[in-house]
């Protein structure tokens, strides 16, 4: 039996998943569960996880209903929150019992083998738990690890050069291809993002990246704007593109990486 696919990019902001039937989204939100006087009756995504490791809200109840809410804003990907948000998404695309796969991702300036490996080791294997009272146990046989940012070029492939930008919550990352190879010396990372920089309007945030981008690139590079919501990447967008012309905001940025995720994954695993 083919073992299903499963993209998951968990963000600072929201969680994201992909599968070959559809894509879903929570907010990255985790707090311990507490004992609700009064809930009528079930609202639809709401995820309460009884795990080895404690009991939680995930996701938007976890905003609703939590004491001590936190999202993940460490530097590392390897915590706890990281596999609740993987096991959450998992659970939203319907998974209950077997085996998949997963493809996730890291920032670009974390890709190292310790954090790879500690992921891998962190999300792999046999996962027993319960999620709104249902018994589920998955086995995660294999975890891909692969650059946030970088994963999104793969929605497009282009020859000659082509430089990404994707502003989050917590990072900005910024990636470059050649003829589809991936140039370690023009991309990066940067320790502000949406909800971590002081100054987190558009015109700001684009004077930022421009700040770090600004000296390598070429005024006719061609390339695309990802990572948060629409509005946000639009406002990029519209600054950007007075130094960089042919920079322009993906259709759908919150869901960029983790489509990229997906047809990375495809393309090399077919």
């Amino acid at each position: 039996m083919e073992v299903l696919l499963f993209s998951v990019d968990p963000g600072r902001s929201h969680t994201k998943g992909k599968s070959d039937k559809g894509e879903i989204i929570f907010p990255s939100f985790v707090s311990k569960a507490i004992d609700l006087n009064y809930m009528p009756s079930p609202v639809l995504g709401d995820m309460i996880l009884e795990h080895e490791r404690g009991r939680f809200f995930i996701g938007d109840l976890a905003r609703r209903e939590g004491v001590m809410i936190r999202k993940a804003m460490l530097d590392t990907k390897v915590v706890d929150d990281t596999l609740f948000h993987v096991l959450g998404a998992l659970y939203q695309m319907g998974v209950r019992d077997g085996k998949v796969r997963v493809v996730t991702g890291v920032p670009i300036r974390n890709y190292t083998t310790e954090e790879v490996t500690k992921l891998k080791k962190l999300l792999g294997g046999e996962h027993k738990f319960y999620m709104n009272g249902e018994k589920i146990q998955v086995t995660i046989t294999d975890v891909y690890v692969t650059v946030e940012c970088g994963a999104a070029f793969w929605l497009n492939p282009q020859k000659g050069v082509v430089r990404i930008i994707d502003a989050g919550a917590k990072t900005v990352n910024w990636a470059t291809y050649e003829d589809g190879i991936f140039i370690n010396r023009d991309s990066g990372t940067v320790d502000r993002g949406w909800d971590t920089n002081n100054y987190s309007d558009a015109e700001n945030m684009a004077a930022m990246i421009i700040g770090e981008i600004g000296k390598g690139w070429d005024r006719r590079d061609k390339g695309i704007i990802i990572g948060g919501r629409i509005s946000e990447a639009k406002g990029l967008e519209k600054h950007i593109r007075e130094y960089f012309p042919n920079i322009r905001a993906y259709e759908d940025p919150q869901f960029a990486t983790v489509r990229g995720y997906h047809e990375a994954a495809r393309i090399s695993l077919s």
